[in-house]
């Protein structure tokens, strides 16, 4: 259905579909179920917006990484264009790397994780920058950063190379890694 409408094709079947997926539609217990799953938009600025107001929601602690824009930190094969240029993280969030970091290790563009730990240095605190983010990919194959958990992301990478996945557009949407 998505590629019919990506490809301006889109049929009756497809448009009945969508408009029984619609809020007015569904239930108000319907509805909540939705509350925490992956949203589309057809504009970055609607998925920017949706994943702000989807953190704020969570009345936790949000960290904020700004990107260093620099090749020499990301390797030449990902421009600069492609990076946030901040980031708001908050543990237990769902983030996709926007990139191919280490793709022997299963670090690719797509790849879904979780962050498990924002940490600071000891004479700061949010809302200062943090040191360093943990992030838990699950299909990580690279060395462990810690023998009890070997899908840990070792902090040496940046999350700049990612971004919420409460809202995508539809052409992000491609490239998830399930």
């Amino acid at each position: 259905m998505l590629t019919n409408i990506k490809n301006a094709e889109a049929t009756i079947k497809d448009w009945s579909l969508l408009m029984s997926r619609t809020k007015s539609c569904m239930s108000t217990s319907e509805q909540s179920t939705f509350t925490t799953e992956k949203h589309l938009f057809a504009m970055k600025d609607l998925a920017t917006r949706h994943n702000k107001q989807m953190l704020k929601s969570l009345h936790v602690p949000i960290a904020r990484s700004e990107a260093e824009q620099s090749k020499h930190n990301f390797g030449s094969d990902i421009n600069d264009t492609q990076l946030e240029q901040t980031v708001f993280l908050c543990i237990g969030q769902e983030v996709m790397l926007t990139s191919n970091l280490w793709v022997s290790s299963g670090l690719v563009n797509g790849a879904l994780g979780q962050v498990i730990d924002v940490v600071y240095n000891p004479e700061s605190h949010p809302p200062d920058l943090p040191s360093f983010v943990v992030v838990n990919f699950r299909h990580y194959q690279g060395p462990p950063w810690g023998v009890l958990n070997p899908t840990h992301l070792p902090p040496t990478h940046t999350v700049a190379n990612t971004k919420p996945t409460w809202g995508l557009t539809i052409p992000t949407s491609y490239h998830i890694t399930i």
